[in-house]
């Protein structure tokens, strides 16, 4: 019976049944210990090509199914990520990411005003409209407080942290707003202006450094204010640089996850644990979030970046109130010592013994010269008294002094007034016009605690800044 190709693997199989059963025994291929070597068997003509049909046919129907199942897991896959994707955007909770590595003021609506960032770690959350700080806080699409910008006017962006944002002051009472409304009542008519605030409560001049390049890109502005430096000395468990670059690898992922709002649905639903905190909480190990030499490092790439752009720049100086009592002494070591000391010194203060205050803070700082607090207290003394140069000096001293201070160290002011002169850009000293300001009194008119301008603290900084601003008139239109 003539074999059929219609049937290979039948007739293959009887073939190879029969021939596999055969043992040629060539010439010349006896061994020594009587057994001959087996010849390999080799098919050939119609029976091989039937067989090796057959196992390519099997081997092929394989692989297909493999890949179908695949195809099939993997469109289900999709589909149900594409339906929970659906689903969430339909019918989920509105207000996800939201930042809780720190609670901003310990108000409990932080979370709702801060979203999480994989590089800037924080930012505002675009189109949040809440009571923050006793405060009415909007955000326009575009993650800066206040209304929608017109794009018509030409914008001046103003940048830093919270002393830019309007720490406890309405939208209007900040000095952006403030300073749009001088620039428009001094221009007229025929031209307005536009002031962005784009301060975010907490910014070092770090994240400043790195959320500058998307501000240029997307606002264009015409003029740019920078006023960093308030939160340069946050006790941190690592710097500011040491976190980007340890989150550089994984930043561009997160980024990608973060527009999923199923991703960030699941991830705020299980997370079982609090995220770690960004604040250390002891003193002894923890570093400053922007040491001196990269806060010099800062100012400059911030002036480059502008100069690549094209864009007139000022450095301001921003406001400080050493007038307050330093932040975080109660994280002191020895502070039983430290509260018996104060309470042996404020008694002659309240009652005018001026000369037996002084002398108890230099008996105690003989003992202990490295005690910022004494040497604060001493400086605030003098100022009292009515030697307001010699106190001021004393301030500066003990904040210089203080290992993590909550405002801009003397040095890292210094620091803005020698790069401005240095790059040949223009400086407003904000800490100086609210001194100047307070005449050496109590300051509590024009702050709201040791950093943040009160409104009519925000006026005076708005009216310091309205003629460097202006001559930003005289820049070419973009």
């Amino acid at each position: 019976m003539p074999l059929r190709r219609d049937k290979p693997c039948s007739n293959a199989k009887r073939i190879l049944q029969g021939e596999a059963r055969r043992e040629r025994k060539p010439a010349g291929d006896a061994k020594p210990d009587g057994n001959y070597r087996r010849e390999p068997f080799r098919s050939t003509g119609l029976a091989g090509g039937c067989f090796h049909d057959a196992v390519n046919a099997r081997g092929t129907a394989g692989r297909e199914g493999w890949g179908r199942k695949t195809a099939w897991a993997l469109g289900l896959v999709l589909l149900g990520l594409g339906l929970g994707e659906a689903l969430v955007r339909l019918a989920g909770p509105r207000l996800l990411n939201g930042y809780r590595g720190i609670y901003f003021g310990g108000d409990t609506n932080s979370p709702v005003l801060f979203i999480n960032d994989p590089w800037l770690h924080w930012r505002l959350r675009p189109g949040a409209d809440v009571a923050f700080l006793h405060t009415r806080v909007q955000v326009n699409a575009g993650g800066l407080r206040g209304a929608a910008v017109h794009p018509a006017r030409p914008p001046v962006l103003c940048v830093g942290g919270s002393t830019v944002f309007g720490w406890r002051v309405e939208e209007h009472e900040a000095f952006p707003a403030q300073l749009a409304d001088l620039l428009n009542s001094a221009v007229g008519a025929n031209r307005s202006w536009q002031v962005l605030n784009a301060g975010v409560p907490g910014y070092s001049s770090w994240q400043v450094r790195l959320y500058l390049p998307e501000l240029l890109r997307r606002w264009r502005p015409r003029g740019l204010i920078v006023c960093v430096g308030n939160n340069e000395c946050w006790p941190a468990r690592r710097s500011d640089r040491e976190r980007y670059q340890a989150a550089r690898f994984r930043a561009p992922l997160a980024g990608l996850l973060q527009h999923s709002r199923l991703f960030l649905y699941l991830r705020d639903s299980w997370r079982l644990a609090p995220p770690a905190a960004f604040i250390a909480p002891a003193l002894q190990g923890a570093e400053v979030r922007v040491g001196p030499a990269e806060f010099a490092d800062n100012l400059n790439e911030l002036v480059e970046l502008a100069r690549e752009q094209r864009v007139p720049l000022i450095l301001a100086v921003p406001p400080a109130n050493e007038q307050h009592p330093p932040q975080r002494l109660g994280f002191e070591p020895n502070l039983d010592r430290l509260q018996q000391q104060w309470a042996a010194i404020m008694p002659r203060v309240t009652q005018g013994d001026v000369a037996g205050a002084l002398a108890l803070c230099d008996r105690f700082l003989r003992a202990e010269p490295e005690r910022f607090d004494l040497l604060w207290l001493r400086g605030m003394i003098l100022t009292r008294s009515g030697r307001s140069a010699e106190g001021q000096a004393l301030l500066d001293a003990a904040f210089e002094r203080q290992a993590f201070p909550e405002l801009c160290r003397p040095s890292y002011r210094q620091a803005i007034r020698a790069c401005a002169a240095a790059q040949g850009v223009p400086c407003v000293d904000l800490y100086a016009v609210l001194l100047n300001a307070a005449g050496g009194g109590p300051a509590t008119e024009l702050f709201v605690d040791w950093c943040h301008p009160t409104p009519a603290g925000h006026a005076l900084m708005a009216r310091a800044l309205r003629d460097a601003v202006r001559q930003l008139e005289t820049a070419p239109a973009r």
